[in-house]
């Protein structure tokens, strides 16, 4: 039975082997390579984990756009990352004080990196409309900033009802976190939370409802409500401190030794919080 077994098996792998023999070549090769380079690009192209599940047509149309407007190479572009959204009417890049219809557009907001340098698109779903969002964007010159989403978890802003501004610096080596809230009726509290300490929020501030008022405008007319949800950050360290800063509808972070770095509309904001708190 041994023997048999052996013997039926040599038959099976000869068998094969003429049979591969036998198929053409060439027929083999140029379908397959066909496929093998199509599959490839795929791959290429939605292999980072990021980049959930986008459509290869919204990723082409995306990179075609830039290289038309920017002077690019399609081959030097990369998606970064990519999360699905519900735009309203405006794509949520609303112009300040601008109205936006309240329909829901189901679509994409994509990060794409190429030369040292960041673009944001907004985009519907299949990719045929497509909004680059120049408030978060880093274009002009090359830079060492990446640009991700915030964790889903950490992304819905909650710091109360009455809070209209919030600061949350964290990291860095002394593990320190500092909390800075502005509420509707002008106070300025901060708070600071350390391993083995856990101070009470401690009024530092307060401000006329004038004062709140400009100060919310300033930051509206920085564009601040289109950096929604994305993080600033580098692996050129660990040990850095980051901040978040929310208005109660919009969050940001960034790591604050790239502060120079950042899009002017984000600089501004930071620098209007901290004049805001120093004067």
């Amino acid at each position: 039975m041994k023997n048999f077994i052996q013997r039926y098996s040599a038959v099976l792998l000869a068998a094969t082997i003429l049979t591969s023999a036998a198929l053409p070549q060439s027929s083999i090769s140029a379908k397959s390579l066909e496929q093998i380079q199509a599959q490839a690009t795929i791959d290429k192209e939605t292999s980072n984990p990021s980049t959930e599940s986008l459509p290869i047509s919204v990723a082409r149309r995306v990179k075609r756009e830039i290289a038309r407007r920017f002077k690019i190479p399609v081959s030097q572009l990369q998606i970064a990352a990519a999360q699905s959204r519900t735009w309203n009417g405006c794509f949520g890049l609303p112009a300040p004080n601008a109205f936006c219809t309240m329909i829901a557009i189901s679509g994409w907001q994509v990060i794409v990196t190429g030369q040292q340098r960041i673009w944001v698109y907004h985009t519907n779903q299949n990719g045929s409309q497509v909004r680059l969002n120049q408030a978060a964007s880093l274009t002009n010159q090359p830079t060492q900033v990446q640009l991700g989403f915030i964790p889903e978890e950490q992304a819905v802003p909650n710091p109360g009802e009455s809070v209209v501004f919030q600061s949350i610096t964290q990291g860095g080596i002394s593990a320190r976190t500092t909390i800075t809230r502005l509420t509707n009726d002008g106070i300025i509290t901060q708070q600071i939370i350390a391993p083995n300490i856990r101070s009470i929020p401690v009024v530092i501030k307060r401000l006329t409802r004038d004062q709140v008022n400009t100060f919310l405008e300033q930051v509206r007319q920085q564009r601040f409500d289109h950096l929604n949800r994305l993080r600033y950050f580098s692996h050129r360290g660990a040990d850095f401190e980051a901040t978040k800063l929310t208005d109660g509808s919009t969050v940001v972070e960034y790591a604050n030794p790239l502060r120079e770095e950042l899009p002017s509309g984000l600089q501004q904001v930071i620098e209007i919080w901290q004049k805001l708190l120093r004067s």
